[in-house]
């Protein structure tokens, strides 16, 4: 269920970038999910990275535990003045209640982009670490 929540995860970000960025008629983003070594790859022929806005952190209670997701959106500046492109890393993990512990009492931190990794996912409280924090699914929007 944990990878299914993550592909959905990024489905639903992409469509949101989509609505949000008010596309023109003639030309709509790129929108790809990159597999990855896709990933990788792009990260390795990067030249600089910027973060672009603010970290979105969201915490939702699923089966028996709380499910951390965080996304950053990062500007990449390409090697040998390629155009530069725009990619959204999200990353997430979940952590499990005890027997008797509640989800107010559960408590994270980490699980967060950190250009192209993820920083360890951290459960206190009420609940102990079910899903280490998956590498970040990265998405990219180009022109």
């Amino acid at each position: 269920m944990f990878n299914q929540l993550s592909k959905f995860q990024g489905f639903m970000l992409a469509c949101a970038f989509l609505f949000l960025s008010g596309c023109e008629e003639q030309k709509a983003p790129n929108v790809k999910i990159l597999s990855e070594q896709e990933a990788s790859d792009l990260w390795k022929r990067a030249e600089s990275h910027a973060p672009v806005g603010e970290l979105v952190v969201r915490k939702h209670r699923g089966d028996g535990g709380t499910i951390k997701t965080a996304t950053q959106v990062y500007r990449l500046k390409m090697q040998a003045g390629k155009p530069g492109v725009s990619v959204a890393a999200s990353c997430s993990g979940s952590c499990k209640l005890t027997p008797g512990g509640t989800f107010d009492d559960c408590k994270t931190s980490g699980c967060e982009p950190s250009g192209n990794s993820c920083t360890p996912l951290s459960c206190s409280g009420t609940c102990q670490l079910s899903n280490s924090c998956t590498p970040p699914i990265i998405i990219v929007f180009a022109p």
